[in-house]
């Protein structure tokens, strides 16, 4: 079982809501339940929010690290 969604972008720079909204699509495209698809949207775009904020800046996939991955992770209540 693949733990990881693969998300083409072409080497194009999107937003976070235009990476949100592709992945979106994707778990739709694979059957997911609407309830799995709306719970996993959340959390992406909590952490999205999240990351502009820590960071400053929009997110962008060139500029995601581990380490900013790992910082929301242990940052959580």
């Amino acid at each position: 079982m693949q733990r990881i969604t693969p998300l083409k972008t072409d080497d194009q720079e999107f937003n976070s809501e235009g990476l949100v909204d592709q992945w979106k699509r994707y778990l739709q495209e694979q059957d997911h339940s609407p309830g799995t698809v709306e719970k996993y949207t959340q959390a992406v775009t909590h952490f999205c929010l999240w990351y502009e904020q820590e960071e400053r800046m929009p997110l962008r996939l060139s500029h995601l690290t581990p380490i900013a991955l790992i910082g929301r992770v242990s940052g959580q209540s």
